[in-house]
């Protein structure tokens, strides 16, 4: 599947459709239900610059996927609200967003990513196992979180 990927705003309308759809299916899939308006709201404070930046991915002119990274420090930046659209699951979706998300983080000069997950998203677990992602500590207090993991970043090949 080709895939394009484009920052944008974490405000803009665009880009809380796609968050809107991410936390909606958090509702569905975890115990607890999101407000999902608040959710929403709360993401643009952290995943715009200088705090981080926010990625849409599109095919076909439908938005199929998005994600975040939140610059914690000089050194590490931490993955946030990635999600693809349930129907492109296991089409390599998620890996090509990943992996542009890591370059573009790597791009910032960057060298770890840090990310925790609910334990629900099996599939976002296997996906980050699969790419070199290693449990860690937790390294925040998350109450919907059951694994952290860390990646050490690196290569020539991050996005211009």
């Amino acid at each position: 599947m080709d895939v394009t990927f484009a920052t944008v705003d974490a405000a803009s309308e665009e880009a809380k459709r796609a968050l809107r759809r991410y936390f909606e299916e958090l509702t569905r899939r975890f115990e607890r239900c999101f407000d999902v308006d608040r959710a929403v709201n709360s993401v643009a404070a952290i995943l715009n610059p200088p705090q981080g930046l926010f990625i849409l991915g599109s095919s076909d002119g439908s938005v199929v996927g998005c994600g975040g990274i939140h610059f914690m420090d000089e050194a590490t930046a931490e993955l946030r609200r990635m999600w693809v659209d349930p129907a492109l699951r296991g089409h390599g979706v998620g890996r090509k967003l990943l992996t542009y998300l890591e370059d573009l983080a790597a791009s910032t000069g960057r060298t770890a990513m840090v990310l925790d997950t609910n334990g629900a998203l099996v599939e976002a677990i296997g996906l980050y196992r699969s790419a070199g992602y290693e449990a860690t500590e937790p390294y925040n207090d998350n109450p919907e979180a059951h694994f952290w993991f860390r990646k050490v970043l690196g290569g020539d090949d991050a996005p211009g």
